[in-house]
């Protein structure tokens, strides 16, 4: 894997890579190989599978990776068949505490089936913390019975409500609509892929799909480097500490103004933080 400083790295060759910048982190995975993905799948119903192939050419350009999916007839008219595949990159991994809150998350991917199939299916991003893997909404739908050459698909900006928990022991949904992750700075690591579902809905009948996928991008936007300077002056100082005390108390969006801990509230873990930073000059 190749590191390096600064959102231009996102241009080199197809190879994996995570890009630190002021604000937050890209991780890009152009290669598709089998040594840089952890796969898995989750599945509900009859006949849930999955197989994920690399391939060295066909792909945009070069490597790219070909998803396989099926499931059965469900059992019943109240029942579902559903299979999830999973895909992690393993260099993928962001640490609130350490590296600060997830304020928003931005997706792209590049796209394209291979056969028709019998059914549509989606793609999205996907996030694993505390063993519980939560997928994002809402998600690429990829059409049956049509062939779509190369095509890049972009989330807007995504926050921690837009993910929801893959539990396949909800029988008629597949989700716990209930559970999402937690971006803020007491969240514990997550790691962040993509994933494919194919899903016959509720009385659905058996279905197959297939699709390609390339280019994997996902950025992480954290609190700006420079914790404290909310007037943007480069100095954390006293017209800085008017502003965090004209919003102590207050709701805010998280990670906006002085909630550095983005949990939503500017308050004394705020304070904290803000006193700690008082007199700092930003790199």
């Amino acid at each position: 894997m190749r590191r390096g400083t600064g959102i231009w790295c996102i241009a080199a060759a197809a190879t994996a890579i995570s890009c630190s910048r002021a604000g937050g982190v890209v991780f890009f995975e152009g290669g598709m190989e089998n040594q840089v993905l952890t796969i898995g799948a989750a599945g509900m119903g009859v006949g849930p599978g999955a197989t994920s192939q690399f391939h060295n050419e066909g792909g945009n350009p070069e490597n790219h990776r070909r998803i396989s999916l099926v499931v059965g007839t469900p059992l019943s008219t109240s029942h579902r068949s559903m299979v999830f595949s999973l895909h992690f990159l393993n260099s993928a991994v962001h640490a609130p505490a350490s590296q600060g809150a997830v304020l928003k998350l931005r997706y792209q991917e590049d796209y394209r089936t291979v056969s028709p199939g019998t059914g549509g299916h989606f793609s999205a991003p996907l996030i694993r913390q505390d063993g519980i893997d939560y997928i994002g909404k809402p998600a690429l739908w990829l059409p049956v019975g049509s062939l779509i050459e190369w095509q890049t698909y972009a989330t807007g900006d995504l926050v921690a409500m837009d993910f929801v928990a893959i539990d396949t022991t909800v029988r008629t949904l597949g989700l716990d609509l209930s559970l999402h992750p937690n971006f803020a700075a007491a969240g514990s690591s997550m790691q962040f892929g993509f994933v494919r579902l194919l899903d016959t809905g509720i009385g659905g009948t058996a279905l197959t799909a297939q699709g390609a996928i390339d280019n994997v991008r996902i950025e992480i936007i954290t609190p700006a480097a420079c914790l404290g300077d909310l007037n943007g002056d480069g100095i954390v100082s006293t017209p800085d500490l008017a502003t965090f005390l004209a919003q102590f108390g207050l709701s805010v969006t998280p990670g906006t103004g002085g909630d550095f801990n983005a949990d939503g509230t500017v308050s004394t873990p705020d304070l904290a933080q803000f006193l700690s930073r008082f007199g700092s000059v930003c790199p």
